[in-house]
């Protein structure tokens, strides 16, 4: 028995020693640095994105989960610092989602916890524009499903995909498309749907989203 403890203890001390060695990557390595705080008590589930270079942070709820927020604010690298932005106009929510397609953020849908959980009138559609040079925002289309909570979104080729969001009871296998056409309300378009995407939350942390084929864009 001491013999077999010796050997485990012998590899766990190996592995623990070999995994952290560097492994041979072609990128350069990456640190972090503490930089100047965003301003209040601090929030959860908001949006983020980057324009130009610099970097936005909006909506969520504040950490003492008391109400939720629609400020925006910018981060400028150049002089580590904060500044208030234009107030997101719609109603504030957490879990909404944002996009940029040509120097401009798409931020929108999301859920009203006000409205309390699995009630579909909390799921959000409507769709705003943020355009920094002016600090304004512009309501686009609204979203034409409530499939709006906690969505997964991503930008190609300019145009913004929209799927796998919550209706206030279940996760959706939706795939939408929006193409935004120059400060216009735009239209969104549903995907007929050549794959499966389906949305695990059974878990106590995060939710995991799968794919089994791609979409013809």
């Amino acid at each position: 028995m001491k013999i077999l403890k010796s050997i485990l203890y012998f590899t766990i001390t190996l592995l623990s020693i070999s995994c952290n060695d560097p492994a041979n990557s072609p990128y350069p390595n990456i640190t972090f640095e503490k930089i100047t705080s965003l301003p209040g008590i601090g929030r959860a589930s908001a949006v983020a994105f980057v324009i130009d270079g610099r970097g936005y942070v909006a909506l969520g709820r504040n950490s003492q989960r008391t109400g939720m927020l629609n400020d925006c604010w910018e981060y400028n690298p150049d002089s580590d610092s904060w500044k208030k932005k234009a107030d997101f106009p719609g109603i504030a929510r957490v879990k909404a989602i944002a996009a940029v397609v040509n120097h401009k953020a798409y931020v929108g849908l999301g859920f009203n916890i006000d409205l309390g959980v699995y009630n579909f009138n909390a799921c959000l559609k409507d769709f705003w524009m943020y355009d920094p040079t002016t600090d304004n925002w512009t309501k686009m289309a609204d979203f034409p499903s409530n499939y709006t909570d906690a969505c997964a979104s991503f930008v190609v080729d300019n145009v913004i995909y929209q799927t796998s969001g919550m209706n206030g009871a279940a996760f959706g296998e939706q795939v939408w498309k929006y193409v935004p056409q120059g400060g216009q309300p735009g239209s969104w378009v549903r995907f007929s749907r050549s794959g499966t995407c389906r949305r695990d939350s059974k878990r106590n942390k995060g939710s995991l989203l799968f794919w089994d084929r791609l979409y013809d864009r």
